[in-house]
C-alpha cells in the first residue's frame, strides 16, 4: 500500500534562490508498515512555486516559527509536507 511519495531537489543553491532549474530528483514509496519501495532517481525540471525554504519549513514543524503564507494558502500543500515530515521521522 503506498502510504507517502516524496520528491527532493539536491542543489547547492536554495531551491527558493532558483526560478526553473534541472536538478536530479528522487522519489520513493513507504508503506504503513514504513518499508520503502519504487525508488527511483532522475533529472527534473524543478520550479519552485511556493518559495519555501528549508529553515522556515523546519521551524514551523518544530513549533518555532510562523507557518510559511503558502502552506496558509493551500491545505493541501501543508498536508504534503506534514506528510513527508512524519514519513522522515
Amino acid at each position: 500500500m503506498r502510504a507517502a511519495s516524496a520528491a527532493e531537489a539536491h542543489s547547492p543553491q536554495s531551491a527558493a534562490a532558483k526560478k526553473t532549474a534541472s536538478e536530479v530528483a528522487y522519489s520513493f514509496d513507504v508503506g504503513t508498515d514504513g518499508a520503502l519501495g519504487g525508488a527511483k532517481v532522475y533529472r527534473a525540471l524543478v520550479h519552485n512555486r511556493a518559495k519555501l525554504t528549508y529553515d522556515a519549513i523546519g521551524a514551523w514543524l518544530e513549533n518555532v516559527g510562523p507557518k510559511p503564507d503558502a502552506l496558509k494558502r493551500s491545505p493541501a500543500l501543508e498536508e504534503q509536507v506534514r506528510m513527508q515530515d512524519e514519513a522522515a521521522q
